[in-house]
């Protein structure tokens, strides 16, 4: 195999596509680029499994309705940023706007009378007010999204 990187023709060899794996069994299918999110599912469904096997509870629905509800914020901020990361940035400020949304609600209800409903409903539009303004900043302005968001979870 000749050197990726050799020059040729005054540029640069690119390198080679990744090579595609085969799907077992499937006579010569291929399922390269969706690979990795396969390995992902299938350690998922391994692991649902082998909890399955081990804790009897589990299995039960009210257990993982419980341990659902604790984990509901950790899993929206997971949904949020999956496609910042998958950009290639990255968002420190999430739990600052999450934290600031809590208590914009809070204080809504308690100090001005705000329907705990409405207030609630308030917090998305702020945190995509906020989120919007990292947006600008980082796509708009070119700053990079590491500052940006140091920088407005402590203004937040």
């Amino acid at each position: 195999m000749e050197n990726p990187l050799a020059p040729n023709n005054g540029g640069i060899t690119p390198l080679p596509p990744p090579h595609k794996l085969p799907i077992i069994g499937a006579g010569g299918n291929y399922i390269g680029r969706f690979a990795p999110e396969l390995v992902a599912v299938a350690l998922l469904a391994l692991a649902l499994a082998v909890s399955a096997a081990r804790v009897p509870a589990f299995r039960d629905v009210a257990y993982l309705f419980d341990r659902s509800t604790l984990l509901t914020e950790t899993g929206l901020l997971a949904l949020a940023l999956t496609p910042i990361v998958v950009a290639g940035h990255i968002d420190l400020s999430c739990t600052a706007i999450l934290a600031l949304a809590g208590v914009l609600a809070a204080t809504l209800a308690t100090r001005f009378g705000v329907p705990f409903p409405v207030a609630l409903a308030l917090c998305p539009v702020l945190g995509g007010l906020l989120g919007a303004l990292n947006g600008w900043l980082v796509g708009v302005r070119k700053l990079p999204s590491l500052v940006v968001t140091i920088g407005t979870m402590a203004l937040f």
